[in-house]
């Protein structure tokens, strides 16, 4: 009873003109002295009192309600808690990961809030526990030290990783995106324009998945392509393996499977056929693009992420 009526008493402080309302009614019941549902915890907490000078105060810490998270007697949880951190903070902020997200953030999954925010009081925007993108850095640092580095930047990027992504969770994409791929993309660019039609050698790309060519975070290439980029793409011929831009076929590669890259790279597709075993993704399915992205990529030689690529087939 006592943890649903202090969950029912913060969510109510949420409401404005409440808290002093709340605070009258509790000293009548209990006959609690003034300002014993938080003011006079600050008799003991005397520290705390710093908190409060801190831009940003959680909104039932500079109302003084202690209470409203703390039993100010006796606890199951540390720091006298009514309920574990997590389940305190979903009594106000219980929409923050969607019903049926499909990717939740793994602070949120397995640190809880107070992974990223302070319960208490911060100097950074939304309680958090650094500002921005220095805090995704403590997980993230070689994605956020590359952007930070990258000769061609992102603006998003730029503008803080919560304008791609949500912190928390996403409905709508894998990766924490706001929406899918290109659906994301096409919100600041405009593909129905010259310049942009230009720029992809006059093929239709709006509804291709950009990231296949492009790294979202920045980069050291022109265009943000990966730095490491395939030959053809990197001078501007995807007519080599592509049906030309007016074609009804629109992307369809010329010739199909691992016989479209014997054309550039026959020596080296001749000597691994020659060998007595050869690797089934060699010979099966999408061949070379097994494992090959066709366009461009961070690993060394063009390689989609090995570990992952082969825990595809593992």
């Amino acid at each position: 009873m006592r943890t649903t009526t202090a969950f029912l008493v913060a969510a109510l402080l949420a409401i404005p003109g409440l808290a002093q309302a709340q605070s009258a009614a509790e000293q009548q019941k209990f006959k609690l002295k003034p300002g014993a549902v938080g003011a006079t915890c600050l008799g003991c907490h005397a520290t705390f009192a710093e908190v409060l000078k801190k831009p940003f105060v959680h909104t039932p810490v500079k109302s003084k309600d202690c209470t409203g998270c703390h039993n100010p007697h006796a606890a199951q949880h540390g720091k006298l808690l009514d309920a574990s951190p997590s389940q305190v903070c979903l009594t106000c902020h219980g929409d923050v990961v969607p019903k049926a997200a499909r990717s939740t953030h793994k602070p949120v999954t397995e640190k809880g809030c107070a992974g990223c925010h302070d319960p208490h009081a911060s100097s950074a925007k939304f309680n958090l526990l650094k500002p921005g993108n220095e805090l995704c850095a403590t997980c993230h640092k070689p994605i956020v030290e590359q952007a930070a580095k990258a000769k061609f930047k992102h603006r998003p990027v730029e503008q803080g990783c919560n304008t791609c992504h949500n912190p928390h969770g996403s409905a709508k994409a894998d990766d924490l995106l706001k929406a899918d791929v290109p659906a994301l993309c096409v919100k600041c660019h405009k593909t129905d324009g010259q310049i942009f039609l230009k720029q992809h050698m006059g093929y239709q790309v709006a509804a291709s998945r950009c990231t296949s060519c492009h790294d979202p975070h920045g980069s050291d290439k022109r265009g943000m392509l990966f730095n490491r980029v395939h030959a053809p793409v990197a001078k501007q011929m995807c007519n080599q393996c592509h049906e030309g831009p007016g074609s009804p076929k629109k992307f369809a590669p010329k010739v199909a499977g691992a016989e479209l890259c014997r054309g550039c790279h026959a020596q080296k597709m001749t000597d691994m056929l020659d060998k007595n075993r050869v690797h089934v993704a060699v010979v099966e399915g999408q061949a070379c693009l097994n494992c090959h992205n066709p366009h461009s990529s961070p690993p060394a030689a063009a390689r989609r992420a090995a570990g992952s690529t082969c825990r595809g087939c593992a």
